[in-house]
């Protein structure tokens, strides 16, 4: 957006009216995996944070003991990695958000170096470490680092067929991958397009589409649509499916974004020369 203003003098989109980015959906970051694995890590309200899990990594160092195996998408390459990155510093730091001094602290650096080091699959992509995790069986992975609407599908395909737990656990604070869409306003986008965008998002929009992306196991846009009692995220309570979640941690603002980006790019390039 920037590079595009300071090209052409003007916004790529509107930033109000019926132009401007719309959220059709949302799904939150989660752990998921082997619920014999991961409870021993949780705490008491059954939330799962990555100061745990590299608690558990720490201890199973011991002699004898079998290495937590877990896996996620590539820091440094789409939504999940940063928000890693995003997640480990609140952990951290036991803070709702992350100030620009705790994004370049080097106690953060170096706990992703240990995380880093330690992890068992890094993934091009989530949907490569969905396969690689429903491929290794009951003595693959132990969890994943994954988008809520991945491990619900997950969940339904092989809690079956495994023939032990499968469950997703929550961090501390809630972060949102969000699904929106804008219409452009480039000027080669036609006025037919525009008018054909505007329609194609209001439809996307209407309540039969929000119900349909809620049975896919996304977050509507429509938070009403969220029934607790009742409904698909009721349904899969079993697999600790929260209907309501816990506080969204705040989007970090341009210049924390900026440092945990580059937090992201170090620690993926210090994975590649451990051989992972």
């Amino acid at each position: 957006m920037r590079q595009w203003r300071a090209r052409h003098g003007t916004d790529l989109y509107a930033k109000a009216g019926e132009d401007a980015p719309r959220t059709l959906s949302r799904t939150p970051f989660v752990f998921f995996g082997n619920e014999n694995a991961i409870r021993p890590m949780a705490s008491s309200d059954g939330s799962l944070s990555w100061s745990a899990i590299q608690a558990e990594i720490r201890r199973r160092e011991a002699p004898r003991q079998r290495p937590l195996r877990f896996g996620h998408p590539l820091l440094g390459r789409g939504s999940v990695g940063l928000n890693l990155v995003l997640l480990v510093g609140l952990d951290l730091f036991d803070v709702p958000a992350l100030t620009l001094d705790q994004a370049q602290d080097p106690r953060l650096s170096h706990r992703l170096d240990e995380l880093e080091a330690a992890v068992t699959l890094l993934a091009p992509t989530t949907g490569a470490l969905a396969k690689r995790f429903s491929q290794g069986g009951p003595e693959g992975l132990d969890l994943i680092f994954t988008y809520e609407n991945t491990a619900i599908e997950l969940a339904q395909s092989l809690g079956d067929r495994w023939g032990q737990p499968l469950r997703l656990y929550y961090p501390r604070r809630t972060v949102w991958s969000v699904h929106s869409a804008a219409v452009l306003r480039g000027d080669w986008v036609t006025p037919e397009q525009r008018a054909a965008a505007s329609a194609w998002l209001s439809f996307l929009e209407s309540p039969a589409m929000q119900i349909e992306a809620y049975r896919m196991g996304l977050r509507p846009a429509n938070a009403a649509l969220v029934d607790a009692n009742e409904g698909v995220f009721a349904q899969l309570k079993p697999y600790g499916v929260r209907p309501v979640l816990p506080p969204s941690a705040p989007k970090p603002v341009e210049e924390v974004t900026r440092a945990l980006a580059s937090l992201a790019q170090r620690a993926r390039a210090v994975a590649s020369a451990d051989g992972n």
